[in-house]
């Protein structure tokens, strides 16, 4: 079996004053919070919920580490409903 290797193309670009500065610009976007810092990105996944027609975002990648897993629940509505839809 002959495997071929694969060439990814990735750009980081950030830090940004807001997380949804950017987010919407780009094919493919990754956002990554840690703890409390998940906050802010609420917003871009309500303007997701709404619908993505009016984005160029194809893809979402999200990112968040938390020490508790207590600290999940309080978001937890939020990215189940964005998972669903």
């Amino acid at each position: 079996m002959t495997r071929h290797a694969v060439t990814v193309r990735l750009y980081v670009d950030g830090p940004f004053g807001g997380p949804s500065e950017e987010v919407f610009n780009y094919d493919v976007s990754l956002c990554v919070a840690g703890g409390i810092g998940v906050t802010p990105f609420a917003c871009v996944l309500h303007a997701l919920l709404d619908g993505w027609s009016g984005f160029r975002l194809q893809r979402l990648y999200f990112v968040w580490v938390c020490r508790e897993l207590q600290s999940f629940y309080w978001f937890a509505e939020l990215l189940c409903a964005l998972h669903q839809k």
